[in-house]
């Protein structure tokens, strides 16, 4: 109508409605990075983390262009790494660091002494959090022989859930900051 000089899209599935939509000029900026995080590499809460191994193989066995077309992602950049381009902490060789490997991570299992698989509890919500990344990771683990056991939260004790140390892992989003906005807060 005219009337709008700017506004944000923050629903991924929204964006389709608005690039179709003509005379609009479309800018893109990443507001958040989203990951999944190990909170006990020292093998406290799940012994099998202690071993870099493990890690290693849980991020070779991670299909993350499938995450990537879940529901809600799609307007994503695949990263391995936290920081963003525009970020002076971003190194551009991490990006390719765990490429999608099933073979090597189930390769990786075995010499950590896990052939036979192993179980991991993680909780989960769908209020920050779409249910469709939750079912994609679980099915990529459980590919290589990784037992994922959610315990579903609502999105208002999510984050508690998580602060009290019972989850050896999660998946979870950061903002993405600049630099200047990290150096002045």
């Amino acid at each position: 109508s005219g009337q709008v000089d700017f506004a944000t899209v923050s629903n991924a599935d929204d964006v389709p409605g608005v690039e179709a939509t003509p005379g609009l000029k479309i800018t893109r900026f990443p507001v958040n990075w989203f990951g999944l995080n190990f909170f006990d590499r020292s093998g406290k809460l799940n012994p099998a983390l202690a071993d870099v191994r493990v890690r290693q193989a849980i991020n070779y066995a991670i299909d993350t262009k499938a995450i990537l077309k879940a529901p809600g992602s799609s307007n994503g950049t695949l990263t391995s790494q936290i920081f963003p381009p525009s970020s002076v902490a971003y190194v551009k060789s991490l990006d390719s660091k765990y490429s999608y490997n099933p073979a090597k991570a189930k390769k990786l299992l075995k010499a950590a002494g896990y052939s036979s698989g192993l179980t991991i509890s993680m909780a989960s919500t769908s209020g920050l959090i779409d249910p469709a990344f939750f079912t994609t990771l679980k099915q990529s683990l459980a590919n290589v022989g990784i037992t994922v056991n959610l315990t579903q939260y609502p999105i208002a004790d999510y984050v508690g859930a998580l602060l009290k140390g019972t989850y050896p892992m999660a998946l979870f989003l950061f903002g993405q900051a600049s630099d200047w906005e990290i150096v002045t807060q």
